[in-house]
């Protein structure tokens, strides 16, 4: 049996009761990320202009549902809110959940809560599993998108479930999805497509379970050799992607965010409320020093020049911390702060990178913070988890805060609730589901 074969197996019969409660807190972090990126810039282009505006998507094509996948994949990941898997540095919810929830919304045949589950869960589970093997944490560092990359593996194996695929199908589905499979990143400065390619590499997997359904088919042996080296330029442990497959929990070891920030970053900011907690006066600081994994230096250590740059700029994100802590709930972030205080204290970060903290690295995502203050000396502290890791999940009233502060201002707080209602029934109540999409789509 092939590595394809066992992964098909697996996608058509796994089951995961024991994970399946744990799943609505991710249908409600994805969903409050994708109506938050529906009040961005870039995704009311996305969600509007390309749809009802502009040619692109329109004709024969513009009810087609597999341009809502595309558009409901971009317009959750744009918002820097979705959860993400540290080890394979993937963002699974932005992709599979909004891939799942828009396919099953529209159906023509019911289908039950069951296969739903199931098929997010499998989707999370293959996407991962494949970042983890193509070690996409080096990866993102060398041009290349991770998420992009797998999208097309996990929505695939999603929609694959969602279909009814047989195995020998589902083969062939995983196969075409690997051949769609690219994760060039193209940065823009005012309104970036990379969205939109990300979206279209959902898309491509949902396809790929379509043409397989008819019979179209490809190669069972792509894990098997080194194609990953010979067609992408990319070494791949393939073994590790059946490794203990079902065995793992993989929803146990994904990350949320607890406000819009590259993940990156967020350890930095979680370490330097705690120092500020101690007591240190935001006048009383000279210098702030970032200590990070190697491969993160560049990333975060540049000061913003637009909204995506914001979300990733260690100094900028301190510096709103510090005196607009409001700001690490602003989504749009149509205008960057850019007072003199703020100036001030982004000029005071130097970010700084420590081979010693790869020995985390990648399953954990550590800083060292050390702030030097002119009274009393200096203080540091170390951060290994932070707020929505795997070893500090967010609390249930923690979610319900989170939901609160990023939906409120855009729905107002009684929509909100009724979000956050629907979130939690959503893997118990089918009726919930759907209303939830219904919600979305308004």
């Amino acid at each position: 049996m092939t590595k394809l074969h066992s992964l098909a197996e697996y996608v058509v019969h796994a089951q995961f009761s024991t994970e399946r409660s744990e799943l609505s807190a991710h249908i409600l972090d994805t969903v409050t990320a994708w109506i938050c990126g529906q009040a961005t810039p870039e995704g009311e282009q996305l969600g509007k202009k390309l749809n009802e505006e502009h040619p692109i998507l329109q004709g024969v094509l513009q009810d087609d549902v597999l341009n809502q996948v595309t558009v409901n994949c971009a317009i959750t990941r744009l918002s820097e809110i979705d959860d993400i898997h540290l080890a394979s540095c993937i963002t699974p919810g932005s992709v599979i959940i909004p891939t799942a929830l828009t396919l099953c919304s529209n159906l023509k045949v019911d289908f039950s809560l069951t296969t739903f589950t199931d098929a997010v869960i499998a989707g999370y589970d293959l996407m991962t599993r494949l970042g983890k093997a193509i070690k996409g944490t080096e990866l993102l560092y060398r041009g290349i998108w991770p998420t992009y990359f797998c999208a097309a593996f996990g929505t695939a194996a999603t929609s694959a479930r969602i279909l009814g695929l047989s195995e020998k199908e589902t083969v062939h589905a995983l196969a075409l999805a690997l051949n769609l499979s690219t994760g060039g990143i193209s940065r823009g400065s005012e309104m970036p497509f990379r969205w939109f390619t990300l979206g279209y590499a959902a898309r491509s997997g949902c396809m790929a379970s379509l043409i397989a359904a008819k019979g179209f088919t490809g190669s069972s042996q792509m894990l098997e050799g080194n194609w990953f080296e010979q067609t992408y330029g990319i070494e791949a442990d393939t073994a590790a992607i059946v490794e203990d497959l079902g065995q793992d929990g993989i929803l146990k070891r994904i990350s949320m965010k607890p406000f819009c920030s590259a993940k990156q970053v967020i350890p930095s900011i979680y370490g330097f409320s705690k120092l500020l907690d101690q007591g240190i006066s935001l006048d009383d600081i000279k210098e702030v020093n970032l200590f990070v994994p190697l491969p993160f230096v560049s990333m975060i250590k540049n000061r913003p020049t637009n909204r995506l740059s914001s979300l990733s700029s260690a100094p900028y994100q301190l510096a709103a911390a510090a005196y607009h802590p409001a700001g690490l709930y602003d989504i749009s972030r149509n205008e960057i702060l850019n007072s003199e205080e703020i100036r001030s204290f982004m000029d005071k970060v130097h970010v700084i990178g420590d081979s010693t903290l790869l020995s985390y690295y990648p399953e954990k995502w550590p800083t060292r913070i050390e702030i030097k203050t002119s009274s009393h000396g200096i203080a540091s502290e170390m951060v290994t988890d932070s707020p929505g890791d795997p070893e500090m999940k967010l609390s249930s009233e923690e979610m319900k805060r989170k939901v609160h502060s990023f939906l409120d201002p855009i729905l107002g707080a009684r929509q909100a609730a009724e979000v956050i209602e629907l979130g939690r029934n959503s893997v118990f109540d089918k009726c919930s589901l759907l209303n939830l999409y219904k919600t979305i789509r308004r």
